[in-house]
């Protein structure tokens, strides 16, 4: 059986950790009152006028945001339909995919 590497995608991963590509991250698992700050600051710093400009500003993030994994995607798949390596068998794959999940559960239980 050949062997199946199963990784994340670097350029993904930059992207996702970029500090601008997320600028409402760390809000997003709170409650709106505990956002509140956080665009309060924006509009009293003199940064943005308003609530909706701060609101704009996430989304035109959010927006290079998928450009930018769209991009990547595409790159991938591109990368992946001219690589002239044989194909892997689908009980393969799935098989490597079990395990690596197995592992990660694993590993996120013992954390």
């Amino acid at each position: 059986m050949p062997q199946i590497l199963i990784n994340t995608c670097p350029a993904y991963d930059t992207v996702m950790q970029s500090s601008h590509a997320h600028p409402l991250r760390q809000a997003h698992h709170r409650s709106p009152s505990a956002r509140s700050p956080a665009w309060r600051a924006r509009v009293d710093s003199g940064r943005y006028g308003s609530l909706s400009e701060v609101v704009r500003a996430a989304l035109h993030a959010l927006e290079r945001e998928e450009q930018a994994l769209d991009a990547i995607l595409k790159a991938r798949v591109e990368e992946a339909l001219a690589d002239p390596a044989s194909s892997i068998p689908q009980s393969d794959v799935f098989a490597a995919l079990g395990a690596h999940s197995a592992k990660r559960s694993a590993k996120s239980d013992n954390a």
